[in-house]
């Protein structure tokens, strides 16, 4: 309820379902409880004591240990104005960041605790009880709960609120690593535009236009994030697209009204000019900067998309070459193979071993030269191919038929 719009002045229907009550499950309760859940199933698994840090070696601790700092400083300031739209609306950011970006970008560092170490625990376990009592006035019980398993401390509610002052902002780290995630979900839309499934591998992107060089340093987190062998950027983004003037009609008719026909022609005609102070000249007149947008548009045989904000465009090549519909091939049958631990209620430190069986040449070979990949990442130490399959799971790579078991060695 404290996130509904009744706290806006606004009406909120209760239907039989619950489905505004489920919504908010959704964004908050759920996400607070998943970051819980999955720290507690790695953490018991290797037998880890997390303890609260300040800052670590990796840069993806530092900027989730940041976004915390900040969280908390916007947080107060929301609390002590009594808004809490804007804290519901606070924690649930913070919470898609921590969840689909952290501990998503930081999975193999949980599963390899010999070659990672503790840091990424630490971390996270800083973040959950610091982020509990912060949540305690919003979410009072979920939070008592998940401070009181991981903390051993009487209550959440008891303890102070968090003054963080160790922890530093890093704000360069902050605006780079946001823009990353701008980059990245603009670039999933394009795949998903041209039904280009995110396990398929990509030869290349390229990013064009301004703030490109905050790219540089996160080469490697966007290949591995979009799935592409390599990451080019661009400063000159009329390398890749044109600008084109949008005239906001609706407003430009208010107060120039009898000059909209030769402004729409001129705009047309591209006979304009930006003027610095931010304002445009058109046609004899001067359009106010929220009367005009300049907005990108590839060139034309280009697929790709702009930023919302029309500062760079993003281009993927979605050419199909051979080797990588090949390593897509092999990526279809991990995730599958996934699928049937998770059927099999394997434990998530399990190994095993997998029998399989295709009449499918392509299929096979793709499986056979990307064996090693697929035995670690399925924690496999065995590997087969065989004529039959007891207790088979059938399912589809590319253009074949796979059945595959497993089975706990």
């Amino acid at each position: 309820m404290v996130s509904s719009p009744i706290l806006r002045g606004g009406n909120l229907s209760i239907d039989k379902e619950g489905k505004e009550i489920q919504k908010s499950t959704r964004k908050a309760i759920l996400p607070l409880w998943n970051a819980y859940y999955f720290f507690t199933i790695y953490a018991n698994a290797d037998e880890v004591k997390a303890k609260e840090i300040s800052c670590s070696s990796d840069v993806l601790d530092m900027y989730i240990l940041s976004k915390l700092k900040e969280l908390k400083e916007k947080l107060t300031v929301a609390m002590d104005k009594h808004d809490i739209v804007e804290a519901t609306t606070l924690v649930e950011e913070f919470l898609e960041i921590l969840n689909n970006w952290y501990i998503r970008r930081s999975r193999q560092r949980f599963w390899s605790l010999k070659e990672f170490g503790c840091e990424a625990f630490d971390t996270l376990y800083t973040v959950l009880i610091n982020l509990c009592k912060m949540v305690a006035p919003l979410a009072p019980m979920i939070s008592e709960f998940i401070y009181r398993n991981l903390t051993g401390n009487e209550s959440v509610h008891l303890e102070n609120w968090p003054e963080l002052a160790e922890i530093q902002i890093d704000n360069p780290l902050i605006s780079k690593m946001d823009f990353v995630r701008l980059i990245s979900s603009n670039a999933k839309a394009v795949r998903e535009d041209n039904k280009l499934r995110n396990r398929l591998p990509l030869q290349s992107m390229m990013v064009a236009g301004e703030g490109v060089d905050k790219l540089t340093d996160f080469f490697d987190i966007l290949k591995d994030e979009l799935n592409v062998k390599e990451v080019k950027v661009e400063k000159n983004v009329e390398a890749l697209a044109e600008k084109f003037l949008y005239v906001k009609t609706p407003l430009v008719g208010k107060r120039l009204s009898q000059y909209m026909k030769v402004i729409l022609a001129a705009s047309k005609l591209n006979q304009w000019e930006l003027n610095a102070d931010g304002t445009l000249a058109i046609a004899g007149q001067t359009l106010l900067k929220e009367e005009f947008e300049m907005r990108l548009v590839l060139k034309e045989g280009l697929k790709g998309q702009a930023l919302p904000d029309n500062t760079a465009v993003i281009v993927l090549d979605t050419t199909l070459y051979p080797e990588l519909i090949k390593e897509g091939m092999a990526r279809d049958f991990v995730r599958a193979i996934q699928s049937l631990r998770k059927e099999k209620d394997f434990d998530v430190s399990d190994r095993i071993a997998l029998i399989i069986k295709t009449d499918n040449e392509e299929v096979k070979q793709a499986i056979t030269e990307y064996k090693e990949y697929i035995m670690e990442q399925v924690l496999a130490l065995s590997f087969e191919f065989a004529d039959k399959v007891e207790n088979e799971n059938s399912f589809e790579i590319g253009e074949g038929l796979v059945f595959a078991d497993a089975k706990v060695v």
